[in-house]
């Protein structure tokens, strides 16, 4: 499934996952990898765009982290990990569907639980939600306070996908806003990371705004 999910083959990965998810044993002793396997079907159909889907998978998966919770289970506690990220899914397909009030919400208690857990690397990618559903909302302002509180812990972020992300994103509200010399900062270290990591997603993320760049200044 990983290696499907690397070259964004997202309907292998999801085939493969409701298998998995089908013949689970949830007596057994590696129960949270079926946590794991319902997280992932959601992230899957996110990335297919199915957002209806997608959110009645993840509110399936905290049905059931809720039910665990609820009956006292510590023979096999669900990793923080599984909950942060669910959370960011939620915050991505609300903010998809148009839902960007409740999207805000959840991605906040998503942020409480990283932050107590000193998850860094999801705590960098709620606050860039966190912007990205800002932004969506004609909020500037809180969007490019999200993205740089995101970028002021970019030290101890291990997955550097995450950070060209934000740094994209970020230029690209800073090209709305005309500070076109702070958005090539930010859009050179994105592409730099992206070529690195060798992510052909990032780098055409990057490009996308390098292009947006050059047409706003009339630099064509």
């Amino acid at each position: 499934m990983i290696a499907y999910y690397k070259n964004s083959d997202f309907d292998s990965a999801l085939n493969w996952t409701k298998k998995g998810i089908g013949t689970f044993v949830l007596d057994g002793d590696r129960i949270d990898h079926y946590y794991y396997l319902l997280l992932n079907k959601a992230i899957y159909l996110e990335k297919m765009k199915q957002n209806e889907k997608a959110l009645r998978a993840v509110k399936n998966l905290r049905n059931k982290i809720i039910q665990s919770q609820q009956q006292n289970s510590n023979t096999h506690p669900i990793r923080h990990s599984v909950i942060t990220q669910m959370y960011i899914v939620f915050g991505n397909v609300l903010n998809n569907l148009g839902l960007r009030e409740e999207g805000l919400e959840y991605t906040k208690e998503g942020i409480e639980i990283a932050q107590v857990n000193q998850s860094y690397d999801h705590l960098f990618t709620l606050w860039t939600t966190m912007g990205i559903i800002y932004y969506s909302l004609g909020n500037s302002e809180d969007a490019e306070v999200y993205y740089r509180l995101a970028l002021s812990i970019e030290q101890r972020v291990e997955n550097n996908n995450y950070l060209s992300f934000a740094y994209t994103n970020l230029s690209s509200l800073l090209i709305k806003q005309n500070k076109f010399e702070q958005a090539e900062k930010y859009m050179k270290k994105s592409l730099k990371i992206s070529q690195q990591s060798d992510n052909k997603l990032r780098q055409t993320e990057s490009y996308s705004v390098m292009g947006q760049w050059y047409l706003e200044q009339g630099k064509y």
